[in-house]
């Protein structure tokens, strides 16, 4: 977040001394005085280019190069203390929070010299240093100047909704990383009476901090409220840019997104269907966002089961791909990248190939956000399509390179790269390689990086577990059951306590695994409709602890049970019965009960085929 730079008069005076009207005649040191600003100037602008397009290693450069040019050519408090609170900028993007705290205290120490507490810069500084400290974990000490922040705006008079939205999202998400929920209904109420009252028009950042209050909200399992506040978020937008806005088209995609995580596909894909055609209407029409919307509204319909409305959307979703915009350098990357997808879908490995080699080259001209996306794609296709390991690796790598050149080495685009290349390594058979990136990208995931820290604990317990490392395992697992227990996330914690219980029953520690697993099930059967499908994982796991411990009677009752339970929840023709009827029909015929078993297996083989995992 910038700080608002002084008018020039008003910068000359408190640095020089001359007064706000002109004389008609420049002196000398006045000229080389402004043509000093300037260069500052400069270097700030450059250094906000940088920010805007995620380049944050460049942008911490410009902004300390501004910094040592302010105090070189005695260019006043003002502007060293703006160009503090610029690299204090840069650096909490890049996950340096020490080194931004320092420099937010500095720019603070500085701007109290010349200005009264309530002044914008004050304010401002305040609302990064207290960003920086929850990044510290700092939750605290970070509360304090973000509440000092907030209510000095309170009380102005004029103060906009835009302007408060920064110190209460930074509040929101010092709330969300310390799991302070009850402090969120707070928040809740001020931006509720923001929405309704008149205090200005609201800006986008307004509209970030409905969300991220959603996902505040989500870690608690507050569905009903997440859900309200995308719909008043989609509201909102509708009123500031109308209904042909991208704006609004995102905050309708959010409002889907959550649909989707509540088991409710029908009505998502009708809310993706929405979005889209405010993506076509919008001016521009945001093409790329209708190509990319229309897979999402694709998948939604198949998880409801509307197949052949589903393949219509494909097609269509093809379509919209190849009208991106030809001036828009993005959109034509994005086009490329569904043909790609398109063709490696269709078995058509060498067309794709070609597509994907063009997203690369397109990239080359976009952020360094596009590029690691095109790399990622690149390396998927090499992986999966045609199994060139070393250019798959490659293509990872370089990703990473371009993190840590652009982000730093510690930030989230960095974690992501490292997880992706742990991800690669894991299903390329490397154990050791995916063990050390995968810890990687988790020492570099922040407290509210909820959703990245599940996926990777759950990843490295896995590679773990497949290793034979079951106390590594087992230590990696229990982080995630205190992670999960901390956010009131009880599907994650299910999931997570019949991967424990696995790790157990594999190392023979068979009471163990039957008190996780017990808990795990009694978790998932009372969550709502379709999380409780996680009972199934955990029942299945549970039936092999009673077999391995030949207590084979209740390890057969469990079986019939999760036949039961999928019949009902899937469907009598689901793949998903191939397990327990399978695991059932191998038991029987361990003790001698062909004919029993010959008809499980008889019914077993009229299901579908299990799919591939790749």
């Amino acid at each position: 977040m910038r700080i608002p730079l002084l008018s020039l008069s008003l910068l000359l005076t408190l640095i020089v001394g001359l007064p706000f009207f002109s004389t008609g005649q420049e002196t000398p040191h006045a000229t080389a005085q402004q043509a000093s600003i300037n260069v500052w100037q400069g270097m700030t602008d450059r250094g906000d280019d940088s920010m805007s397009i995620a380049d944050y290693v460049t942008a911490e450069r410009l902004f300390r190069e501004s910094l040592a040019y302010a105090e070189q050519h005695n260019l006043g408090t003002a502007s060293i203390a703006d160009s503090n609170a610029d690299l204090g900028w840069s650096l909490r993007e890049q996950r340096k929070y020490n080194e931004a705290e320092t420099a937010y205290r500095s720019a603070l120490q500085l701007y109290r010299g010349i200005y009264a507490e309530n002044n914008e810069s004050i304010l401002g500084s305040k609302v990064g240093l207290g960003i920086a400290l929850t990044g510290l974990g700092q939750y605290q000490e970070g509360e304090t100047p973000l509440l000092e922040s907030l209510n000095a705006y309170n009380e102005k008079p004029k103060v906009t909704v835009c302007t408060l939205s920064f110190a209460l999202d930074a509040l929101t998400m010092l709330y969300k990383s310390s799991h302070q929920y009850s402090k969120g209904e707070g928040i809740y109420t001020e931006v509720f009476a923001l929405m309704t009252g008149k205090r200005g028009t609201p800006c986008e950042n307004f509209l970030l901090l409905a969300d991220h209050l959603a996902q505040l909200y989500e870690e608690d399992g507050r569905w009903d409220l997440v859900e309200n506040l995308h719909r008043d978020r989609a509201a909102l937008a509708l009123s500031m840019k109308g209904p042909k806005s991208e704006l609004y088209g995102d905050a309708l995609v959010s409002v889907a997104k959550t649909l989707e995580k509540r088991g409710h596909a029908e009505e998502a894909s009708a809310t993706y269907a929405q979005a889209v055609d405010v993506y076509r209407h919008a001016n521009p029409p945001a093409l790329s966002k209708v190509a990319i919307n229309l897979q999402s509204q694709e998948f939604s319909l198949y998880a409801a089961g509307k197949v052949d409305q589903a393949k219509q959307v494909h097609q269509a979703m093809l379509t919209a791909s190849k009208e991106s915009d030809t001036d828009d350098l993005h959109g034509q990357m994005m086009a490329v990248r569904s043909r790609a997808v398109e063709a490696m879908n269709t078995g058509k490995s060498q067309e794709a190939e070609q597509f994907f080699a063009q997203e690369k080259a397109l990239s080359h001209g976009l952020s360094a956000g596009d590029q690691m996306l095109a790399l990622s794609d690149s390396a998927f296709f090499h992986e999966n399509a045609t199994h060139q390991l070393p250019e798959a690796e490659a293509d990872l790598k370089q990703a990473l390179v371009l993190a840590i050149a652009t982000t730093s080495p510690s930030s989230t685009a960095t974690a992501s790269a490292h997880f992706e290349l742990g991800l690669f390594y894991k299903t390329a058979h490397r154990p050791a390689d995916a063990e050390e990136s995968l810890s990687s990208a988790l020492a570099l995931y922040g407290a509210g990086d909820t959703e990245a820290l599940n996926r990777g604990f759950q990843l490295l317990g896995w590679t773990y577990v497949e290793d034979g490392k079951y106390a590594e395992a087992e230590a990696i697992y229990q982080r995630a059951i205190k992670l999960d227990e901390d956010t009131h996330n009880d599907a994650q914690l299910a999931l997570v306590l019949t991967a424990l219980g696995d790790n157990y029953r594999r190392a023979n520690r068979l009471t163990d695994a039957e008190t996780v697993l017990i808990r795990g099930m009694n978790l998932a059967e009372h969550l709502d409709k379709p999380m409780n499908r996680k009972w199934f994982g955990a029942a299945m796991t549970m039936a092999s602890v009673c077999e391995q411990s030949g207590r084979l009677p209740q390890a057969e009752q469990l079986y019939l049970r999760v036949i039961s339970f999928v019949e009902q929840d899937f469907g009598p023709d689901s793949v998903a019965l191939r397990f327990p009827l399978d695991k059932l029909a191998a038991m029987m015929k361990s003790q001698g009960r062909l004919a029993e078993a010959n008809r499980y297996e008889a019914r077993r083989d009229k299901l579908p085929e299990v799919p591939s995992m790749r």
